[in-house]
């Protein structure tokens, strides 16, 4: 790993280890939330039986729940691909897709939302505070790298990402966005895209 930012002579306070994922290239990762109002959970079920469907299903799947600030229950999948070929065919040709891209979940009081990404190993990173797999690291069956030194000092994340060698991982905005542009930024591009998709019939 590269240890850029590591003090001199540094000792980390606590020991920490990381996923050793193998030769891979990349890995895919995705996010998949349904929100609701009510304690209802018929369609975070049906939601989880779809990302569970198919030859290019998840190869783990994680799964959350916790009730935001406005009262929504939400319940979050977070989904692990070794093969990001097959989390593209998943994206696009799986019943999941099939029903996420159905104008039906433009109305109603239930919302669905996936955030996704395909990973560089070169630009990935884990830490774990036990030698117990979770997360991507349960995409292999290799063992936990470790005790590493690259970790509670200022800059132990980037010197766990094996790019941060050579490159210096500089964001291509000027500056950071605040929230209220963020939020701006999302309302702007939702309203085409719902309104291409209600006029396609």
């Amino acid at each position: 790993m590269p240890r850029r930012n590591m003090p001199d002579q540094w000792i980390p306070p606590v020991p920490a280890w990381s996923a050793d994922l193998g030769d891979r290239s990349s890995l895919a990762i995705g996010y998949y939330g349904v929100q609701r109002h009510t304690g209802d959970s018929r369609d975070s079920e049906a939601s989880f039986a779809l990302l569970r469907h198919g030859p290019d299903a998840p190869d783990y799947i994680e799964r959350g729940r916790f009730n935001d600030l406005a009262g929504f229950v939400n319940e979050v999948f977070v989904c692990y691909w070794r093969n990001t070929d097959g989390h593209a065919r998943f994206a696009n040709q799986s019943a999941f897709a099939r029903w996420f891209a159905d104008d039906a979940l433009l109305s109603g009081d239930v919302g669905v939302w996936v955030e996704a990404f395909r990973i560089p190993m070169t630009r990935f990173e884990t830490l774990f505070s036990t030698q117990c797999p979770a997360g991507a690291a349960r995409l292999t069956d290799n063992p936990m790298i470790g005790p590493i030194d690259e970790h509670g000092y200022w800059g132990g994340m980037r010197d766990r990402i094996p790019a941060s060698d050579r490159d210096e991982l500089s964001s291509a905005l000027d500056s950071a966005p605040s929230i209220e542009e963020t939020v701006l930024q999302k309302k702007v591009e939702e309203i085409p895209q719902i309104e291409q998709k209600k006029n396609q019939h």
